[in-house]
């Protein structure tokens, strides 16, 4: 037992005094160039500041109502002579909140929180619900 938690408290040490990566050194100054931030959607993707706060929320909502294959609608009818049940609206409701903090000139912590709620309606050969 003692052994184990010394290991862990070699590796926790290493972690702390191990040089920063190299994704995260700044070589050039890019706080001018229009393409110093990743692309939309990229999470975490440069170093903050020491002593900045970011926070972001983004909502977004996507309902689904028709089958389909490829481009062409399918009846329900006959997916129900496959299957069991067969969906009739789907609704995802997804909030993100980001939070990200600069620690050190080298340093940044980030996390996302997600939100989700799915909403299904299916129909069987017996019912709706």
């Amino acid at each position: 037992m003692i052994r184990s938690f010394l290991a862990g408290l070699v590796a926790a040490s290493l972690l702390l005094v191990a040089p920063p990566a190299h994704g995260q050194v700044s070589e050039s100054d890019w706080t001018e160039r229009p393409d110093r931030f990743a692309p939309a959607g990229s999470f975490a993707d440069r170093v903050l500041q020491p002593g900045t706060l970011e926070i972001r929320a983004t909502w977004r909502t996507r309902s689904q109502e028709t089958l389909f294959q490829g481009r062409s609608e399918i009846p329900r009818q006959l997916v129900l002579a496959d299957w069991t049940m067969v969906p009739l609206s789907r609704t995802v409701h997804r909030a993100d909140i980001d939070v990200g903090a600069g620690l050190l000139p080298w340093l940044s912590v980030a996390a996302r929180i997600p939100f989700i709620r799915n909403e299904v309606d299916f129909a069987t050969f017996n019912r709706t619900s």
